[in-house]
């Protein structure tokens, strides 16, 4: 298969892929497969590793709502009152369902973002960034690990002497939680 921009044979590659994401910054994916053109760098990736990215993607975002305070979230009833429609229209509106208004699921109920829920009353769009909102930790998910990356590409992890895994290839083998970093003091 060729590149559309410069004509070149794409490689098969594996490996781990850096993305980007406006509303949970920068991530990494590991054990991934995708086909690279070796000139621009534009990627292709597969069905399945697509599924893997959204998939992570999904856990990430989630882990970092629940970092939030309880207090920001309200219940559907609020929400839909917020919105001026009923809870059936809050709950069945497709926008709402692919995730225009963060929401969080908690025994069996979603609790919405009360800011996103204002920013989507105004906007039609509730999404913000996350990672502005919360202090830049590294987030462990199942077998996968995904560090939180500054904006010089190196991971966030506490430890200065590790900071060299913002490269894809020097990522330890083990899974093993980094250092959180402690608040910096006034």
């Amino acid at each position: 298969m060729k590149c559309t921009g410069c004509n070149q044979n794409f490689i098969h590659k594996k490996g781990s892929i850096a993305l980007i994401d406006k509303f949970i910054g920068d991530y990494i994916v590991n054990s991934t497969e995708y086909l690279e053109c070796p000139h621009c760098r534009k990627k292709m990736y597969k069905k399945q590793t697509i599924k893997k990215i959204e998939t992570q993607k999904l856990k990430i975002k989630d882990k970092l709502l629940r970092k939030l305070s309880i207090n920001e979230y309200i219940g559907a009833t609020s929400a839909a009152n917020i919105l001026g429609v009923s809870r059936q229209a809050l709950h069945k509106h497709p926008k709402i369902r692919r995730g225009f208004i963060f929401r969080i699921l908690l025994e069996k109920k979603f609790l919405y973002n009360r800011k996103s829920v204002e920013l989507y009353k105004i906007k039609g769009d509730g999404r913000f960034s996350l990672i502005n909102e919360i202090e830049k930790t590294p987030i462990i998910i199942n077998e996968y690990a995904a560090w939180l990356i500054d904006s010089q590409g190196k991971t966030i992890d506490g430890n200065p002497n590790q900071n060299d895994k913002g490269n894809c290839n020097n990522l330890p083998k083990d899974l093993i939680n980094p250092p959180i970093r402690e608040p910096e003091s006034a």
